[in-house]
């Protein structure tokens, strides 16, 4: 979230296994970011719960420049998991490079 506003999804795939990442716009498109983990190339399905997920994290991000709020879905129910002001330590680069450049530009100081 970016300014009380969410603006993108991480979604972590067999974080303990096969870990892999994607990363989506709140209408559920699947963009062409990577991190340190390469993507899915499995089709993930929106989740039915996440309007409520991302009505929680505007909620929760309220005054915040820029913070990752963390959820689950289990058994049909939206748990809340932590908040994160420096996701993956601030070391985690983006490819390709213009999203670490994106990213930047939406903290307002």
């Amino acid at each position: 979230c970016f300014n009380g506003e969410p603006c993108f999804i991480i979604l972590d795939i067999d974080r303990f296994g096969q870990h892999k990442r994607n990363i989506y716009d709140v209408e559920w498109n699947k963009l062409d970011i990577n991190t340190d983990h390469e993507q899915s190339q499995s089709i993930i399905q929106k989740p039915e719960l996440l309007g409520e997920m991302l009505d929680y994290a505007r909620i929760l991000s309220e005054g915040f420049k820029h913070v990752r709020v963390d959820f689950y879905i289990v058994d049909g129910i939206v748990y809340f998991g932590e908040m994160t002001f420096f996701p993956w330590g601030g070391v985690i680069w983006f490819s390709p490079d213009k999203w670490n450049y994106t990213f930047g530009e939406m903290i307002n100081v």
